[in-house]
């Protein structure tokens, strides 16, 4: 059997967006058969043969992939970590570290029964094989894998949750993770949403043709987290400027925490010496340049991108903005039915071998 690949953007409060995308194009399977569906029930583990992702794309693959949660339970987790996790205070980073890693150590502790649990698992199967990309603070990519690399390079055990915590760090939101891994001592830092790592489906394709060159792709179904709305780019760049001089008193500020936490997550990633158009610019020429990429590797048609427009005046790190996110992406699944059908349609069949 071809492999199926499930790849998650990285992009904060907007990572709940998929999973809500992929509850529907799984529910729909059964569906098919004129069977009752509770989506809930479902382990996407079943399904795909890899799971990756990126920043908050990455936590939920390692939920879905090595926890191997249902999609209820990963909903669960997903909320519980992204309402645990924010500072008090503002004089820093937008999360606490340290309640970070607690509630990461829970989570693992509560599927794991010890939170010390690590990502290389004992019993390889080929369903849910699971990698996830963290960016280092000199920006490259680094992947976190649940399987021995073909060429022994991981050979120092890595926690879960401590990947969990290096996938979450980026400039203005987490303060610099460094764990130890087989290159020694490794700081991970990336730039946030939108202008860090993004669509990490590039990269996961080159792991697999590394890993398993003799595996073919049948299916790939890559799930976005949209975007920050281009007319609310040019305040929130001159905002922005602001940010160094007055990041101790921004709750004094008479902004809404919308406007707060895009304000934060822009203002903190270096684009404030950029021009409006010229993120825009940058974030189209990424999504280009991988279209083009997946033609070239002869992917362009196994290739399924799904993503929601930006959700107004909701920041990635807006973490009290859930219900907007949920409307959105309700929105766009009711414009999108029949490619959701047809997906579920290739999708059903033999599921993953266990």
């Amino acid at each position: 059997m071809a492999w199926r690949v499930l790849s998650l953007d990285g992009g904060g409060i907007l990572g709940y967006s998929e999973l809500l995308i992929l509850a529907n194009i799984l529910k729909g399977i059964p569906q098919l058969h004129g069977e009752e569906s509770n989506s809930g029930d479902i382990c996407p583990c079943d399904y795909f043969h890899i799971i990756t992702g990126c920043g908050i794309g990455g936590v939920i693959a390692l939920l879905l992939g090595r926890l191997r949660l249902t999609l209820a339970q990963c909903l669960l987790e997903y909320r519980t970590l992204s309402t645990c996790i924010l500072r008090e205070s503002w004089g820093g980073p937008l999360f606490d570290r340290n309640k970070l890693q607690e509630v990461a150590d829970s989570i693992v502790e509560r599927y794991c029964h010890t939170p010390f649990a690590l990502l290389l698992e004992d019993d390889i199967t080929d369903r849910g094989k699971t990698f996830v990309f963290a960016v280092q603070s000199d920006r490259k990519p680094y992947c976190f894998r649940t399987y021995p690399c073909s060429n022994d390079q991981d050979t120092v055990p890595i926690r879960i949750s401590d990947a969990m915590v290096a996938l979450l760090s980026a400039r203005g939101q987490l303060d610099e993770v460094s764990i130890e891994t087989s290159d020694g001592p490794t700081a991970f830092s990336d730039d946030l949403y939108p202008c860090g790592l993004r669509n990490p489906i590039l990269d996961a394709l080159k792991e697999v043709r590394e890993q398993w060159s003799d595996q073919t792709i049948g299916l790939i179904l890559s799930i976005g987290t949209g975007g920050v709305p281009p007319s609310d780019i040019p305040d929130l760049l001159r905002l922005g400027k602001l940010h160094d001089l007055m990041i101790p008193s921004l709750s004094d500020l008479v902004l809404p925490w919308k406007l707060l936490g895009q304000l934060r997550h822009l203002a903190s990633i270096g684009t404030i010496d950029r021009s409006p158009d010229e993120v825009i610019d940058m974030l189209e020429d990424n999504e280009r340049y991988i279209k083009n990429k997946l033609h070239y590797m002869g992917y362009e048609d196994k290739y399924n991108r799904f993503e929601i427009g930006p959700v107004q005046d909701t920041g990635p790190n807006d973490f009290r903005s859930v219900k907007e996110t949920a409307d959105e992406t309700g929105r766009y699944l009711s414009q999108h039915s029949e490619r959701l059908v047809s997906l579920a349609t290739q999708l059903q069949g033999v599921g993953v071998s266990h």
